[in-house]
């Protein structure tokens, strides 16, 4: 679990941000949880423009926040968004949604955040089937 969120990011931006912080850090989550409805709904609808985008923004985020390991999986799948490859990417997909709980998690533990995120737990994306 603490692998999943650099804590020394964290920390600098708790930091940079002051009281400012937890608004970054829900903001953040809500985000996010918002990033993976739209990678599951491109990945379904094979709407390969905007899965490359959602895991563009979704990595860029999460990199931001210290989240590297989501950010990575975020790259890979938009470089496979760009190949339409189904099969690699809903896999890809599972790790994703994965991750993301384990960085929500990681941050829960931290005692960042206010805790008043809705339904950070509803980015599941499997069960799609590849075509």
């Amino acid at each position: 679990m603490s692998d999943s969120i650099d804590q020394n990011v964290l920390a600098e931006l708790k930091e940079i941000m002051a009281e400012d912080f937890t608004i970054l850090v829900d903001t953040y989550l809500n985000d996010s949880r918002k990033h993976l409805q739209t990678l599951r709904r491109a990945f379904c609808g094979r709407n390969w423009v905007e899965l490359n985008r959602g895991a563009h923004s979704l990595k860029g985020s999460s990199g931001n926040i210290g989240a590297n390991r989501l950010s990575a999986l975020c790259a890979q799948v938009e470089q496979l968004a760009l190949t339409e490859r189904s099969a690699q990417i809903e896999g890809l997909l599972t790790q994703v949604e994965q991750e993301y709980q384990s960085v929500v998690a990681s941050i829960s533990g931290s005692g960042h955040g206010s805790g008043h995120v809705s339904g950070h737990g509803s980015g599941h994306v499997s069960g799609h089937g590849a075509g």
